[in-house]
């Protein structure tokens, strides 16, 4: 910035007085002077369009910028030499004039040198934001892709472990049903002991005896019951009065032996009889002892399987209950990755929207501070213009009006100059704050998707 002293010196440039006419101006030099500043405006323009050209290219934010802003410089530097060796403009005074008068403040000069230091800055930052948001909203889908193809095997497994419980279920009622009749014992065979048989009551043949001789009628009688069990357990009976001959008496005796085979033959049925169903019970028993035997083998068989049906339904169940929290597990987690994607988008969506805010409160700030350097160049070339303005005096009388009229532009435009200058230092003062806030955003963004990466590795492992 130029001083109050410095500004002093602008009339030092401008066309003097002739030697003929020591109170007049020299009219030809007057006139190409004002071409040549014509010229040197024309040039100043066009340096004004490039500068505007490059502020595009750096806002637009290309790799490409710095080589377009060092090819434009050095193409204002070769304009500069060529105003300096009088190819453009020969006279070297128009040229220091316009140096230390219009462009004293050159804001867009810094603008350019200020914008392509924030690129540098924000760039390499920028760059990483992009390919870390490419790669953060990459994890984030391919973790909601495995939460889903996770959670539909979990469906397709608790789907297979329902329908093996229900197969074992059926096969368990199938077992208890038949345990239901394994349970109740066969009946065990009772034996009924047969009452203890009396003593064979043979026939006995009496004491000696005395009488008239049996006849055969009588003896016939006598053998008819001695056979058929009259006198069984008793002596053998006779007429009465009578007792048989010797002869008779061996008959009688065969009879009585007659009748006491025919009652072992009777008793040895009977113990036959008995024997036989001692023996047939034994073998009922024996065979009920086997059919126990194998009901209980059986029954133990059928609980051993109905409680290895039971521990695989209880297992089965444990692994669904596991499926159904690993269900809700992973619900749980789809919706913290779908939660979490929404406030990575809603913060993408903030830092544009923030950086959308920034460019364009830049944009307004290049504008509002190029509008400031033109009114400051228009206010500077007023200022010239008046302390030209005694050159032209041809009285005193002329010379004290103009130089009251000068006295007056002079102090407005060094008020304007001022003022002016104090909003091109605040509009800088905001423009800094601005730059830090853009770097400040830039970083914390970077840092957020540094985070989340960190995160997203952690969480893949």
């Amino acid at each position: 910035k130029a001083s109050y002293a410095e500004s002093r010196q602008i009339d030092e440039y401008a066309p003097q007085p002739s030697a003929s006419y020591p109170n007049m101006m020299n009219v030809e030099e007057d006139a190409e002077w004002k071409d040549k500043a014509f010229q040197a405006a024309q040039i100043a323009r066009q340096d004004a369009k490039r500068r505007a050209v490059m502020e595009n290219i750096l806002e637009s934010e290309l790799p490409e910028a710095h080589q377009i802003a060092r090819r434009l410089q050095a193409e204002a530097e070769a304009r500069k030499e060529k105003l300096k060796e009088g190819e453009i403009i020969n006279d070297t005074t128009i040229e220091e004039t316009l140096e230390n008068a219009l462009f004293r403040v050159d804001a867009e000069s810094y603008l350019r040198k200020e914008a392509f230091l924030q690129y540098q800055k924000l760039h390499p930052m920028l760059t990483e934001i992009r390919r870390l948001s490419r790669q953060v909203i990459k994890d984030h889908n391919a973790r909601i892709k495995t939460w889903a193809s996770r959670e539909i095997g979990a469906e397709q497994g608790y789907a297979e472990l329902d329908k093996q419980v229900r197969k074992m279920l059926i096969s368990m009622s199938d077992v208890k049903g038949k345990m239901s009749g394994m349970r109740i014992p066969l009946p065990e065979p009772q034996w009924d002991p047969p009452p203890e048989l009396p003593p064979v009551p043979y026939p006995r043949l009496p004491a000696e005896g005395e009488g008239p001789e049996l006849t055969p009628a009588d003896l016939d009688m006598v053998k008819d019951e001695t056979l058929a069990g009259k006198n069984d357990g008793k002596e053998v009976r006779f007429p009465r009065g009578k007792w048989p001959a010797a002869a008779q008496v061996n008959d009688v005796r065969s009879y009585v032996i007659r009748r006491k085979q025919t009652l072992d033959r009777e008793r040895e049925d009977v113990l036959q009889e008995r024997r036989m169903k001692k023996k047939l019970f034994d073998a009922e028993h024996r065979k009920w002892e086997k059919d126990e035997e194998e009901r209980k083998r059986k029954y133990e068989n059928a609980k051993y399987e109905c409680r290895l049906l039971t521990l695989e339904v209880s297992h089965i169940q444990q692994q669904m209950q596991r499926s159904t929290d690993l269900q809700d597990h992973i619900t749980h987690e789809t919706e913290m990755e779908e939660r979490r994607g929404e406030l990575m988008g809603a913060s993408l969506a903030s830092f544009k929207t923030q950086r959308v805010r920034q460019l364009v409160d830049g944009r307004r700030q290049r504008r509002a501070i190029t509008q400031l350097q033109f009114r400051l160049d228009e206010q500077v070339d007023i200022y010239v213009r008046a302390m030209r303005m005694t050159q032209g005096a041809r009285s005193e009388k002329e010379l004290s009006v103009l130089l009251v009229d000068q006295a007056r532009i002079v102090a407005e435009c060094r008020g304007k100059m001022l003022e002016i200058r104090g909003a091109l230092v605040e509009e800088g003062r905001r423009r800094r704050l601005l730059h830090d806030e853009e770097v400040g955003l830039v970083s914390k963004e970077l840092m957020r998707l540094r985070e989340e990466q960190d995160n997203s590795d952690e969480a893949l492992l």
